[in-house]
């Protein structure tokens, strides 16, 4: 069984130049994140949890607005909030 989960890692320059702060969220939980790659998309198991189904379908929505672009600043845009 494949789930989702979201992984940001962001420097933590406070903690000295080599720190980073590594968050992870799974899908049921409802990311703000909505960039999947369309083979990782691919390969998660069928849920009927409809939180996990709600962030499948924005990233496939997002990844369907932007086809053939190439990726843009845009990617993070669901980071905006965590400074990101």
């Amino acid at each position: 069984m494949f789930n989702g989960v979201i992984v940001i890692v962001r420097p933590k320059p406070e903690a000295g130049a080599d720190f980073y702060q590594v968050d992870a969220l799974p899908e049921s939980e409802g990311p703000h994140v909505d960039f999947c790659l369309e083979r990782i998309l691919d390969i998660l198991s069928p849920t009927d949890n409809p939180i996990a189904k709600d962030w499948r379908d924005r990233c496939r929505d997002r990844l369907n607005n932007e086809m053939g672009e190439a990726p843009s600043p845009s990617m993070n845009r669901g980071c905006a909030g965590l400074g990101l």
